[in-house]
């Protein structure tokens, strides 16, 4: 892809999340700065204040009023939008939080943390729903399913976990990674969740198969260690960073490769499809923000329509 619109940011890059309506993308970097930018013009809106600490990840709330990040202090800070207006943060793990995301309902909050622990919180107290979800290890990541009631965790210990959200029972080991697992995200449809790895593979797994062990179909490229995963909205790419900074896309149903996207020339860390499903936005070390598949003439045709 050439000419793909470009962001400079403040840091090294580390988080991307996008709004429920499409307009806005937040983006985090590793001296703690997170802003959101206008999603047609790339400019920056306003920046989310009160932070201190490196924040790993965030999420939007499904109805877009609210916006979580979680920091390297293991704290779940929250803005409500659009006045970013700062709620008091909670500490939650108490060492790095690496994960939080929303339920479908916005009813819950998961993170994933440094402690080995997922914890399943309300969503307006931050109070604890289910005792922790113990690992043995790291937690890089914690996701709902479509339908709300479970809850997906990738592991350093090569495993993914399937939990009862409702009760907070582990209802299912998937086993296949032969390296820590760092993300893992459901397909739209929920019938499929794809989990990547730094032993350079995405595994995507059919959770309603009759196999037993299930296999999974197994989709690999030039990198070696691979950060994040993410279907696009339609179900039909998934999309995969990595540390040597390569974007890869795959057909999601093949598992054929589509395409590897070269720019970045560190570590690419965030990752989101725009929701038309069109555009994919990549953060990295090397201090850039891309939106790749947004022709430049389409961001210059916005940015001259909005002054």
């Amino acid at each position: 892809v050439d000419g793909e619109p470009v962001v400079r940011l403040g840091g090294r890059g580390l988080a991307v999340a996008v709004s429920p309506a499409g307009d806005e993308l937040a983006v985090s970097t590793a001296n703690g700065e997170v802003m959101l930018l206008d999603h047609a013009t790339l400019r920056p809106r306003r920046q989310l204040t009160g932070l201190s600490d490196r924040v790993n990840a965030l999420a939007f709330a499904p109805d877009g009023a609210i916006i979580a990040a979680v920091d390297d202090s293991g704290r779940l800070s929250r803005w409500t939008l659009p006045e970013a207006k700062p709620l008091e943060p909670v500490s939650i793990h108490t060492r790095r939080g690496f994960d939080v995301c929303y339920s479908p309902d916005g009813r819950v909050i998961a993170t994933a943390g440094e402690d080995r622990a997922a914890r399943l919180l309300d969503a307006t107290s931050a109070a604890d729903l289910v005792p922790p979800l113990k690992h043995p290890s790291r937690v890089f990541r914690a996701t709902f399913h479509p339908d709300g009631r479970q809850l997906a965790t990738a592991c350093e210990d090569w495993q993914v976990r399937l939990w009862d959200v409702a009760t907070g029972t582990l209802l299912a080991v998937l086993s296949g990674h032969t390296r820590a697992v760092n993300w893992a995200c459901f397909s739209p449809d929920g019938s499929r969740l794809a989990s990547a790895s730094s032993d350079g593979t995405v595994l995507v797994w059919e959770l309603n198969s009759s196999e037993d062990p299930p296999r999974p179909m197994v989709l690999t490229g030039p990198s070696g260690q691979i950060w994040k995963v993410a279907f696009s909205p339609d179900g039909s790419r998934i999309a995969a960073t990595a540390a040597d900074g390569l974007v890869q896309l795959w057909d999601a149903v093949s598992g054929r490769p589509v395409s590897v996207l070269r720019g970045h020339r560190d570590a690419t860390w965030g990752l989101a499809f725009l929701n038309d499903g069109h555009a994919l936005a990549t953060a990295s070390w090397d201090g850039t923000l891309r939106l790749w598949g947004m022709p430049m003439t389409t961001l210059a045709a916005a940015r001259e329509a909005a002054e």
